[in-house]
């Protein structure tokens, strides 16, 4: 080939190298017009398929939540395109802009790929790797913090609060939500130490230290794609570790968080607490209970590293968390003049409530009537023995008082019963139907309780307390009524229910001071003179038909007896003979 050909090839290799050069300009340049959505439809490994370097990084990518999550979906929204879209992360950094400042949304949303975070073919030169924006980052919710952590500046644009801690307003919080807390991502902060509610922390020794901060950890010397930190690149600071939970830090947190989740679902206002479908129960919640909620929030739901990334911190919004629960009992302390004595347990979740410990009993807080109650001594003793708030008495609703016409008599209202107490009865429980016949009679009738409610000896279905003047009897068929003095002697002296059945009626006045009580089987009737007499059976109808006590017949003398053939009762004015033959037959 001659020189001149030679010199014609290469002058046409040119001139196609430069269109096609041109050409690829064009493109680059078209590219940049169109929407970052638009532009994101290649990646990288389209190109550059052969590219080890590249595709190693694409491959640890796709295992990590920005290439597998679903939350880029999310993009379309003008509130959520800055972060959850990879198209619209750098629309935003292009325009400057902060998360809350979008005003549009991507209608084609991507992931975060390599495009989200790298300037790539910006300059067709090495400067193409850089990251999007490593500058500091005024964190938008919380005005006056900036997070200035390197490389992990990219990552705190959009790992940051969206909302900051609620304000009360007369002690209440209101417009609880479903997105309570912090929102997404609140990382940077919880690395500066802020952005919790009620307490502020300093900055943690990851943010101070560690360079790159989320960078340095989360990809470590390798640079790997997958952002799952490695025990590995924390041995560079803390030699001895094997795995995350360096100093017990993690369990140390985990344990906090449970007793936190804890009070508050049994403050009725969080549902679990299980993270992932963890969510408040209320629209609004006192001031206390409100804050507790949203570092508990903050820390479990979304920062998620069980106090890595600022151990201090987490640590101090737990335990002012969990105090400030607790602050209910610090005001019925001081509403006692510190008669509980000193605290002897931190508060603890139970159904419904929770309780704290103190030398001199305990006080327990009853989410039902959104009050604290203490119950001490022997009643706190009794309480135990019948298996507490688990028991069939449930929560506490009342401190221990004085009974009402009972001299030295104390007591505490429960959920299902009461406990009485007195040095010369001991304390006793009455729940019930019983219950309520005592407090109809009043305490102050026949005294307090000798016996905790029991079953009835000869009559299973039966349920009896003893009191100290009188015995009150109940079952299913036929409620709850008292006996006592001669009638309850002569009643028992006869059998009592296992003979008689149980009593249908209180005892109850007659004309000239006498009294009678009616059972099942049974009436018996007293009066000073004639004493304590039964009236039972045919005998007992007769007398009834005839008029009873009303009638010429007046008030029994004598029980029911063995006559000739037959059973015969004695009134003041005759007698009834029965027998088998004749029946019930009055005699005047």
């Amino acid at each position: 080939m001659s020189t001149k050909h030679k010199r014609r090839i290469k002058y046409l290799a040119f001139i196609l190298a430069t269109a096609l050069l041109i050409v690829l300009m064009a493109l680059v340049s078209a590219m940049s017009t169109v929407s970052p959505a638009v532009a994101q439809v290649a990646t990288c490994t389209d190109c550059h398929n052969v590219t080890t370097l590249i595709t190693g990084k694409k491959t640890e990518w796709e295992e990590s939540l920005h290439g597998t999550g679903e939350a880029y979906l999310r993009g379309t929204s003008a509130s959520c395109a800055g972060c959850h879209s990879g198209g619209g992360f750098s629309a935003m950094v292009a325009a400057g802009q902060q998360p809350n400042q979008v005003t549009v949304g991507d209608p084609n949303p991507t992931r975060q790929d390599c495009r989200a975070c790298h300037q790539i073919h910006t300059s067709y030169t090495g400067t193409d790797w850089a990251l999007e924006t490593i500058a500091p980052v005024s964190l938008y919710a919380l005005p006056g913090k900036t997070f200035d952590g390197g490389n992990g500046n990219l990552c705190a644009k959009c790992h940051q609060p969206r909302t900051k801690a609620p304000v009360a307003v007369n002690g209440v919080v209101t417009g609880i939500t479903n997105r309570y807390g912090p929102h997404h991502g609140p990382q940077s902060s919880m690395m500066l130490g802020t952005g919790g509610a009620g307490i502020e922390g300093t900055s943690a020794a990851h943010y101070q230290y560690v360079e790159n901060t989320c960078v340095g950890c989360h990809m470590g010397s390798t640079a790997s794609h997958t952002y799952e930190p490695k025990v590995a690149t924390c041995k560079g600071c803390h030699a001895t570790a094997t795995n995350f939970d360096i100093n017990g830090v993690q369990t140390a947190t985990q344990a906090k968080l449970d007793q936190l989740g804890n009070l508050l679902v049994n403050a009725g206002v969080l549902n679990s607490i299980d993270p992932a479908v963890a969510a408040p129960t209320v629209t609004s919640a006192q001031e206390n209970v409100a804050y507790a909620l949203f570092n508990w929030i903050y820390i479990a739901k979304e920062d998620k590293s069980k106090g890595v990334h600022n151990p201090g911190y987490t640590a101090a919004l737990l335990d002012a968390s969990i105090a400030a629960i607790e602050l209910p009992f610090n005001a019925k302390w001081d509403a006692l003049g510190g008669a509980p004595g000193a605290a002897t347990s931190a508060a603890t979740a139970i159904t419904g409530g929770m309780y704290k410990n103190y030398v001199n009993g305990r006080l327990y807080y009853n989410q039902g009537t959104n009050e604290v109650y203490w119950v001490h001594g022997e009643i706190l003793l009794k309480y135990n023995s019948l298996g507490r708030e688990n028991g069939f008495l449930g929560l506490p609703k009342s401190d221990e008082q004085d009974v009402s016409g009972v001299a030295g008599g104390r007591w505490n209202q429960f959920t299902s019963g009461n406990i009485y107490w007195s040095a010369t009865t001991g304390a006793r429980e009455m729940h019930g139907a019983i219950l309520v016949k005592y407090l109809a009679l009043g305490p102050a009738a026949f005294g307090l309780p000798t016996t905790d409610e029991t079953g009835v000896p000869g009559y299973a279905p039966g349920r009896k307390s003893e009191l100290v003047g009188a015995t009150i009897y109940w079952s299913g068929a036929t409620g709850a009524y008292e006996v006592h003095g001669a009638i309850r002697g002569k009643w028992l002296a006869m059998g009592g229910p296992a003979v008689f059945g149980m009593p249908t009626s209180d005892e109850q006045d007659l004309a000239g001071g006498a009294k009678w009580s009616q059972f099942q089987g049974v009436n018996i009737y007293w009066s000073a003179t004639t004493g304590a007499r039964e009236v039972h059976g045919a005998i007992l109808a007769k007398y009834i038909e005839y008029g009873g006590r009303a009638s010429a017949l007046g008030l029994p003398t004598s029980d029911e007896y063995s006559s000739g053939s037959g059973r015969r009762s004695d009134f003041v004015g005759g007698y009834i003979y029965w027998d088998a033959s004749g029946g019930a037959q009055v005699v005047i």
